[in-house]
């Protein structure tokens, strides 16, 4: 009877054990292995450095200014407090610079300047001496400089901002009797320097477009404004204020 020997005889195990082994390393060291996640690169963050311009509408409310009536200093008497409120709006343009940290973060600072034209007023009647008498007050415009500075969130694509500037607008002052005239009626415009704080948010819709939305707070200097030859007022005019707008980044 014929024997038959093993295919797999003592002397191929060794064969077959570095064959597995080799095998094994090429699987080990192949940086394309199906089972090996794809390498993906973060996405690069916005970019908000350079100029900008835009436009903003706002709505300013809330501010009071007792309106007194003087003549030849003596105090006459007060009609009441006004409280000012009323649209305003226009264009800004800016330049801004950031610095990014290593959590994804940036810090996002600048300068701006804007002109709006604006409608805040308000009025006040009350009696002096006999007389009916109606004080008035509006803030005609408004010059701003401002310095603005805040961090974005982790994608970079809102901004957080506060803002601090030099503010200048054109003030009417006005004082009218009721029997139209008379020794009491006046009016004064001039323009007045002040300062603006404010905190806003910023967020980009697209590369270049950006929508805004921010409080600001307006008070302008303290003046005591000549409506006739002897009869005078202290105004002291500001606002509270609301406004949206768009940026567009050059």
């Amino acid at each position: 009877m014929k024997k038959w020997k093993s295919a797999l005889g003592p002397k191929s195990i060794p064969g077959i054990l570095l064959a597995a082994c080799a095998a094994s390393s090429a699987v080990a060291g192949n940086d394309r292995s199906p089972l090996q996640d794809p390498v993906v690169d973060a996405p690069e963050p916005p970019n908000w450095d350079g100029f900008y311009a835009g436009g903003s509408l706002g709505y300013g409310f809330g501010f009071e200014d007792r309106f007194g009536v003087k003549r030849n200093d003596i105090l006459l008497g007060n009609l009441g407090d006004m409280e000012t409120d009323g649209l305003y709006g226009g264009v800004r343009g800016g330049w801004r610079d950031s610095i990014r940290f290593a959590t994804g973060r940036q810090y996002v600072y600048g300068f701006e300047v804007g002109y709006d034209v604006a409608d805040i007023e308000d009025s006040v009647t009350g009696d002096v001496l006999g007389t009916t008498l109606e004080g008035r007050s509006e803030i005609k415009d408004m010059f701003t400089l401002r310095f603005k500075g805040g961090i974005t969130n982790r994608s970079g694509r809102t901004l957080y901002f506060s803002s601090i500037g030099y503010v200048n607008s054109k003030v009417e002052t006005g004082l009218d009797s009721s029997a139209g005239g008379g020794a009491f009626a006046g009016e004064s415009d001039d323009r007045r320097n002040g300062y603006a704080i404010g905190l806003g948010v910023e967020h980009k819709l697209t590369e270049q477009l950006s929508l805004t939305g921010e409080y600001e707070y307006v008070n302008l200097n303290s003046k005591t404004v000549e409506l006739t030859d002897s009869v005078t007022t202290k105004s002291t005019p500001g606002f509270h204020g609301l406004r949206i707008g768009l940026n567009f980044q050059f």
